[in-house]
Parts: C-alpha cells; structure tokens; sequence
C-alpha cells in the first residue's frame, strides 16, 4: 500500500479546483478538549490548531472548556459551550429517542447552537470537527441542517465493529450515526489510507450511503521538539531505549521483553549501558517479567507524565520503541505515538506487523521493523540498532526525514487550506451558475 503519492491524497468526487489564498480564511475546529491533558486524539487536534495559526489562518474553537493555561499565548478564539455533567433525565431520554449510544447530548445541542452562531457572521470558511468522543460530529452534524459552511469530519480510528465491549446493538447505532455524517460532510479526513480504507469499505457501506463525501489524508502531525536540547547517550553513556505509552493486557510487554532480555545476554560486556525506559503508567507486568528474566537492573519505569515531559524524554533518549498488540496481525491504525517519533529525529524500532499502516509510512525494505509476536526478529533490531549507535550509523533516519516532511505541521495545514479552498471555490461556482 506505502505512503500515498501526492496525487492520491485527495480522491474528489467533484472536479478539482486551483486554490487561491488561504490568508483571509476562518476554520471553526469543534472539539471537547483540544488540550495537552485531553488525550491523544485532543493532542492531535491542538496540534493541528498550531499549525493553522502559524499558517496565518484564523482560528476558532467551540469545546467545553476554557484554553488549558499553556495555550493562552496561542491566537484563536475559544468558545467554551458548558461542561460535560451527569446525564439528567431529560436528556438521557433526548438521547436515547435519537439512538445515540454514547454520553455528551447536551453538550453536542450546545454546541451545535454555538456553531450556528458563529456560522450566521460569513467569516467561517469551514467547519472541521474531530470525532474521539463521537459527539463532536454530532454537534457539527446537527448544525450542518441550518448553515451552509463547508463541514469537514476528521476521523483518527475507526469505531471498531464490535462497539467495543458494549455489544452489537451499540456497534449498529454507531454506524448508524456514521453514515448519518456521511450524508451532511462534504469532506471526510483520515490520518491514513488503511483507516480510510476499513471506514469506507467495511463499516460505512459507502454503497448505501445516499452521498458520497469527498475525503482527504490528513495525517498526524509530527511532534514538536524545537527548542528542546537533544542527546543520544544518557549520563553515563547509556543507550537508552525508550517506550512511551500504556502496556495493557493487549498490548502486554511480554514478548518484547523477552527479546530485551535475549538481546542483553548477548552483550554482556556493555549491558551497565543498556536500558529499556518505559515512560507511562508503571505496569507491574513489566516489573515482574523484568526481574524473572534478570534483567531489572536494566529495565526502569518513570511513571506517567505530562505530554511535553514525554518529548522531553524522547529528546533524550537513544533510540524510540514502538509495540503494537502480539495479537493483532494487520494493523490500520496510524498511532499518534508514531508521530510524536518522527519529530524526534530518533532511530524508530517498529515492533509492528508487516501488513499495517505503521509498515506502509516507514516502507516495506525498513529494517528496525519486526513482528511483535516474534521474539527472535525483535531481538535481532535491537542488535541492529545497537550496531548503527555505536558506529553512528544512522541508515534508518533517511525513511524518517521524509515521514517529517509529510507530517510536518505547514505540510499538514496546507494540504488542509487547500482542502477547503477547492471547497469554497466549488460552491461559489455553484452559486454563479444559479443565478
């Protein structure tokens, strides 16, 4: 599949449009908490607000807080709409007389009220919400009905077909609501082909849908180190291999761990110098399989931090580890990980499937890559990795530095600019010909 060529990375159902100038342009980006505490599809979000602003584009937002105090310097214009509570009654039976599965109604028709609103001035270009909870394309959705502003819905996953763990009737609601976003956006966006792929082909049924949205790659925004100091060997001339993230029950440390353990027997004669970091929440799996395979005194958990912590310690490290599900075979999603990863200008050891979204942005031939269930090929890219830092060979970096170009935050806002400016001119030239 490989990264989409520039041709590809728009597929209009309409005729294609020469952009003009972007500068006058105002997106209303509709999303709960885009703040460096509100998750990674929030972080996602704000990161995209940045680049918008730093594009010279005028920016508003419609979410339910007031800014997070990091972004008060940051010029746009916030509309916080209230506060997600408990469901009352009325509203729980608002929401269930309308079949949605999820928390949030009152806070979409309050948003969706804002949206109107600032949609009746004629200064917005376009709205853009961004799902990750669901309700915000409700909000966006409900408007839609009243305002003829371009509406753009970003989606970073799939809702998976199962409903998560909340059962099939769920999973149907959800589509439901799916396809109902489907007939009101003119433009829907993906972080990747494989996502857009499975919305299109396996959870939408865009053969049903009674029209066809135009839809757009718009990946994930690479992480932002400018200003952070960076280094390749810890204190003591440490190799550090750091992970950053959640180990969970599916996506367990297991395997990796035990290729870490291989991988460090092999080296006795440097092992004082080896460490695997884990940045996140500290798992006692990891602890317990550490010290089973006695390899604790290599092994250190720093505990959960804050987002620009995280960088900090990727600035820092030698090396960056990623480790997707034993269990998974094929992957579509496009973790945001990964792009806080390609900022870092660091070797990437993709312990990921072969048939995945991860494996299509690094290239088949990249060779930090291997199966998370094989513990063998896992231990082998840590003896390669380990190889090119000694010798700082860094052979890896050059299928990175093209993922930071096409991730990087002006490429990323521009290919978004011209999304909406094809959009603003199509519809003046619909309104030409009515006249």
């Amino acid at each position: 599949m490989g990264w989409p060529h520039a041709e590809s990375l728009m597929r209009w159902n309409a005729i294609r449009l020469v952009p003009k100038s972007g500068l006058n342009m105002r997106i209303l980006i509709v999303h709960q908490d885009p703040s460096p505490t509100g998750g990674p599809e929030a972080i996602c979000t704000l990161k995209l607000i940045r680049a918008l602003v730093d594009a010279g584009i005028a920016v508003s937002v419609v979410s339910q807080h007031k800014p997070h105090e990091s972004l008060h310097s940051l010029k746009v214009d916030w509309h916080p709409v209230g506060r997600l509570g408990p469901e009352g009654l009325l509203e729980k039976m608002s929401r269930m007389a309308s079949l949605y599965p999820e928390g949030g109604w009152a806070w979409g028709a309050a948003a969706s009220r804002k949206i109107q609103e600032l949609c009746s001035s004629g200064e917005v270009s376009a709205i853009c919400s961004r799902a990750m909870p669901f309700i915000s394309h409700v909000a966006a959705w409900r408007a839609k009905k009243n305002v003829k502003v371009p509406w753009i819905a970003h989606f970073s996953d799939p809702w998976p077909p199962d409903g998560y763990s909340e059962g099939r009737k769920h999973s149907k609601l959800r589509l439901r609501w799916h396809r109902r976003v489907l007939k009101r956006a003119e433009v829907v966006t993906f972080p990747c082909e494989r996502v857009a792929h499975f919305c299109e082909s396996t959870q939408w049924g865009l053969a049903e849908a009674a029209k066809k949205p135009q839809s757009l790659i718009l990946p994930h925004i690479a992480g932002d180190f400018g200003g952070l100091p960076k280094c390749d060997r810890g204190p003591r001339g440490e190799f550090v291999f750091l992970h950053c993230g959640g180990f969970t029950e599916k996506r367990r440390p297991d395997e990796f761990l035990n290729a870490w353990a291989d991988f460090v027997e092999r080296h006795l004669e440097n092992r004082c110098r080896l460490k695997f970091r884990h940045v996140g929440g500290v798992s006692e799996r990891l602890a317990k399989l550490a010290e089973e395979k006695g390899v604790s005194d290599t092994v250190e958990q720093t505990g959960p931090c804050s987002y620009g912590e995280s960088l900090e310690r990727m600035a820092e490290a030698s090396a960056l580890v990623l480790v997707d599900s034993y269990k998974i075979r094929a992957s579509v999603y496009f973790p945001s990980k990964l792009s806080d990863y390609i900022g870092a200008g660091k070797p990437v050891l993709a312990m990921t499937p072969q048939d995945g979204t991860v494996a299509d942005l690094l290239g088949k031939t990249y060779h930090l890559r291997a199966d998370p269930w094989d513990v063998p090929m896992m231990s082998e890219v840590l003896d390669r990795a380990f190889e090119h830092l000694r010798g700082n060979r860094l052979d890896s970096l050059g299928a990175l530095q093209n993922l930071q170009k096409e991730c990087a935050g002006p490429a990323v806002a521009k290919r978004l600019i011209e999304c909406i400016e094809g959009l603003g001119a199509m519809r003046q030239k619909i309104e030409e010909a009515q006249r």
